[in-house]
């Protein structure tokens, strides 16, 4: 899908532009090879936070992934997510597992990146 080589691509250019040390962003973990299964967004919680679960559980973010309604890329994110979620596409998730959503007990890791592998 040429989308997901544009994704991958700008990724690995904004991986490469910091590093991807984690210095710059905290303690970043990548997910496995998985899909998307699952969105709930809220219109309270942050003012507008969305979480996301995947088929396989990545160590240290158990619960899934969340993206935070007033981040930059917030829309090109939920936009990816959702594309992801409908096509059942595979999908790869790097997120800062130290950066936790405060909604739920389960462990949502706060979504640095999204790219298809």
């Amino acid at each position: 899908m040429v989308y997901g080589k544009i994704a991958r691509s700008a990724l690995c250019l904004a991986l490469g532009m910091v590093g991807f040390s984690g210095d710059a962003i905290g303690q970043v973990v990548t997910s496995p090879t998985t899909k998307v299964t699952r969105l709930v967004g809220y219109s309270q919680a942050g003012g507008g936070d969305v979480v996301f679960e995947t088929s396989i559980p990545t160590p240290g973010c158990e619960g899934g992934f969340w993206l935070r309604a007033t981040d930059p890329g917030f829309a090109s994110l939920l936009s990816m997510v959702i594309t992801y979620r409908a096509s059942r596409e595979d999908v790869r998730i790097y997120a800062e597992s130290a950066v936790l959503w405060t909604g739920s007990s389960n462990k949502y890791c706060h979504v640095y990146g999204i790219a298809n592998p």
